[in-house]
């Protein structure tokens, strides 16, 4: 009987080892949804997907720390707009207070109204985002002032704290509080001043602490402004590492990932071939044990 050469000895295993080859790539690629799963599949491939992964994981620390950037320098812009609105307080009371026409009894309601507005300026200048002092500059870990025998003490330093969002971009994510609170008119000082001026229904001294109150709401507004202006660059900023990500995957995809329509195909081919060898194997079994047999 004549066997076909690929069922001949060895070459019967080996052509099944093929098949069996074949099908283990297929599925391992349907199931993993990668071609390149070691550097032995393609070399070359595997060595661009490893730097492209390299530069994705870069732009995703990159984003994170832009978008925790942006959370803590949104915070800044909501406190800063709420101490605005508190100097805008402090304002009117002393507009109303330098009318001069108030009768004690709501002088001293006004006096309260601003050592209210103190208090609160205190607390927003201590405020935090996830744990860091907003206005402590780099010891973001220290409570930025704290009160003593009615002297409010700035406890951080002079240099706001950053964060690398890019290779050649850092963003400030505090304000160094001495400069927002405390140069030139002191406003913790000048909010105790104009109270002490209401309750000695000192309308000269009102008016001049009234000018002081409105010299720190420009300042507060200036500094809202700048903080503004960094948070809408880190809204773009965002969407551009996002945009970057997005293009990325898509050069990884292209390198690494399995075609599955091929995949399928080829396992398809593959499990046709093994029941073609087998069917084949069987029936030269069949034959070799009729001449055998005789």
């Amino acid at each position: 009987m004549r066997v076909p050469n690929q069922l001949q000895g060895g070459g019967a295993l080996s052509h099944l080892d093929r098949i069996r080859s074949d099908l283990n790539r297929a599925n391992s690629e349907i199931s993993s949804g990668l071609r390149v799963q070691k550097p032995s599949d393609d070399p070359i491939a595997a060595a661009k997907g490893t730097l492209l992964q390299a530069r994705l994981d870069r732009l995703d620390h990159y984003r994170q720390a832009s978008e925790r950037s942006e959370a803590e320098v949104l915070a800044l812009e909501t406190t800063l707009d709420q101490l605005e609105k508190l100097m805008d307080v402090a304002a009117t009371s002393a507009a109303r207070g330098r009318s001069g026409v108030a009768p004690t009894v709501q002088f001293q309601a006004l006096a309260q109204e601003v050592d209210g507005v103190r208090d609160d300026v205190l607390r927003l200048a201590n405020s935090e985002h996830s744990g860091t002092s907003l206005f402590a500059g780099r010891q973001t870990t220290t409570q930025a002032f704290v009160e003593s025998a009615g002297v409010v003490t700035y406890q951080g330093d002079a240099l706001a704290a950053s964060a690398r969002i890019g290779d050649q971009a850092v963003v400030e994510t505090t304000i160094p509080g001495d400069g927002l609170f405390q140069t030139g008119s002191d406003v913790f000082q000048v909010l105790a001043d104009l109270r002490d001026a209401l309750v000695a229904e000192d309308v000269d001294r009102i008016g001049i602490e009234m000018q002081n109150v409105e010299q720190i709401t420009e300042r507060f507004t200036q500094f809202r402004s700048r903080v503004g202006n960094t948070l809408n660059a880190l809204s773009r900023h965002s969407v551009h590492l996002r945009s970057e990500e997005v293009l990325e995957r898509t050069a990884l995809s292209n390198e690494i990932d399995a075609d599955l329509v091929d995949a399928i195909s080829r396992l398809n081919s593959a499990n046709t071939a093994l029941e073609a060898t087998l069917g084949a194997g069987g029936r030269l079994l069949t034959a070799s044990l009729m001449d055998v047999l005789g």
